[in-house]
């Protein structure tokens, strides 16, 4: 099965568990090669997904998985947040995050830069507004855009002072069973 039809299926599945479990699919990767599949799930919610929400999210998508024989091989799966560089797929996504910085990735930039950063203004409908500095505002449809992903202050993050231990989200790995 090629690997886009296979994010395709495991969005279909995995997004209703998300939701059940009071979270938000991000992002689906998969990659296969040399008889090894790697399925990535990256999930949030508000304040973070924990480890345990991690866990919860692998144990319920694993079980679905293997009841259907889902990719009929072994496959590791790994779920963990998105991070601070969260990419930014749906349209709630650019509503969410505007007014913080992103990347943006052009499929056909026609008469623009193909790499675009900038402060994030809003959405309208299915075109998205970006303070692009020196380039000056543009608009850019949803459609033309290949990459979008939240760009990290990464002096301004170090600043802030610490999380308890135990609480913050990270990787939960577990490997699925495939046959």
């Amino acid at each position: 099965m090629a690997a886009e039809d296979v994010v395709s299926r495991v969005w279909a599945l995995a997004e209703p568990v998300a939701e059940s479990l009071g979270m938000e699919l991000v992002e689906v990767d998969f990659a296969s090669g040399g008889g090894h599949a790697v399925l990535r799930l990256f999930i949030d919610k508000a304040g973070g997904p924990s480890v345990e929400d991690c866990k919860r999210m692998s144990r319920e998508v694993e079980a679905r998985m293997d009841a259907e024989d889902f990719l009929g091989t072994r496959y590791l799966l790994e779920v963990s947040s998105p991070g601070l560089d969260r990419p930014l797929r749906k349209p709630g996504d650019f509503r969410r995050y505007a007014g913080r910085r992103v990347r943006l990735r052009l499929r056909s930039p026609r008469g623009r830069p193909r790499n675009l950063s900038g402060t994030l203004l809003g959405i309208e409908g299915e075109v998205i507004a970006l303070d692009a500095g020196e380039e000056g505002p543009q608009r850019i449809s949803l459609g033309e855009i290949a990459r979008a992903r939240l760009e990290v202050d990464w002096e301004a993050e170090f600043r802030k002072p610490e999380k308890p231990a135990g609480g913050g989200p990270g990787p939960a790995r577990k490997g699925g069973h495939g046959r």
